[in-house]
């Protein structure tokens, strides 16, 4: 997490404090989908050089899916109605000048981002196909190592390329910010939607609610939620929990341009949950535009921060 944050205050400074070249900074968008794309194929090598990933699909991966399925559908209405309450009221409003400029800002994105959103989703479906395919029939198990330094590095330069983005516009977070404790209604929005949708869809699989609950609440972030649920409660759980909270990262990986695009900015960043901090944020910033990233950022980071704490608490009820 250290990281993550270092390296967007380190774009932010360079493209506020205008060190590299115009070319360079120019090219911040750019940059940001060729880590995208570099970083959702070395996700699906590694989806497809894990055994236990592929034969829990079989296992559990139905049931995952619709718990996965519920919780993101549930953030999304749930956020789409806290946006329409806070920014729409906002907009009316002639005593919060401040606010009603950010909600114009992140409902009239710049046509490049919409540009973009459009070719998206198809580079995000075939990197991500190319590489679960590669990982499962040809790339040999030794190079798994070298994916998460892949990994790491390229979710390291996309950030760096969102903080540049993001640098070159003086007005993004002073405008954020000015919405104040408000911006806390997108994260509350999202654990309130994953928690209602994984209730309701844990109730038609049978799920008892502390077991769906608690699944919900990993918010995407499946390495911690997996295996936290395996160690306090039981490894069948934490093994749906991990696939239900894969399954979230990638529909919102798929579903993330569609939604920036035809519903609006913050609905873009409820599927995300967790992941809005880091994996996601590039993908956001690139099909909703900086100002909801900022959000989207804020998001993410409360999100991680209740997880390791609201997990244990669901599952005992």
């Amino acid at each position: 997490m250290t990281a993550i944050i270092l390296a967007l205050l380190i774009g932010i400074v360079c493209g506020a404090l205008k060190f590299l070249p115009k070319q360079i900074t120019d090219r911040a968008s750019k940059f940001t989908m060729m880590g995208v794309v570099a970083l959702i194929g070395s996700m699906g090598a590694k989806i497809g050089l894990d055994p236990k990933l592929m034969a829990n699909f079989a296992l559990f991966g139905g049931q995952a899916l619709v718990l996965a399925l519920c919780a993101v559908g549930g953030s999304v209405l749930v956020v789409v109605f806290f946006e329409r309450w806070l920014f729409g009221e906002v907009a009316n409003s002639q005593e919060n000048v401040q606010e009603q400029e950010l909600a114009q800002m992140i409902h009239l994105e710049e046509s490049a981002h919409q540009q973009l959103s459009n070719a998206l989703t198809y580079y995000i479906i075939g990197s991500l196909l190319l590489g679960t395919a590669a990982g499962y029939w040809f790339l040999p198990h030794d190079v798994e190592p070298y994916l998460d330094t892949i990994t790491a590095w390229a979710l390291y330069f996309m950030i760096w390329a969102v903080g540049l983005d993001l640098g070159k516009s003086g007005e993004t977070l002073r405008k954020v910010l000015a919405v104040g404790w408000k911006v806390l209604l997108v994260p509350l929005g999202v654990v309130l939607g994953s928690l209602l949708g994984s209730v309701l869809g844990g109730t038609l699989l049978g799920f008892p609610i502390n077991e769906s609950s608690a699944i919900g609440a990993g918010f995407g972030w499946y390495s911690l939620s997996g295996v936290l649920l395996a160690q306090i409660y039981s490894v069948k759980i934490g093994a749906i929990a991990f696939l239900s909270n894969v399954f979230r990262e990638l529909i919102a990986v798929m579903t993330i341009p569609f939604l920036a695009k035809k519903i609006g900015p913050l609905a873009a960043v409820a599927p995300g949950g967790a992941t809005t901090m880091d994996t996601t944020l590039p993908l956001i910033a690139a099909a909703a535009g900086n100002h909801t990233a900022l959000i989207g950022f804020v998001s993410g980071l409360t999100l991680s921060s209740v997880v390791p704490f609201l997990i244990p608490i669901l599952i005992k009820l």
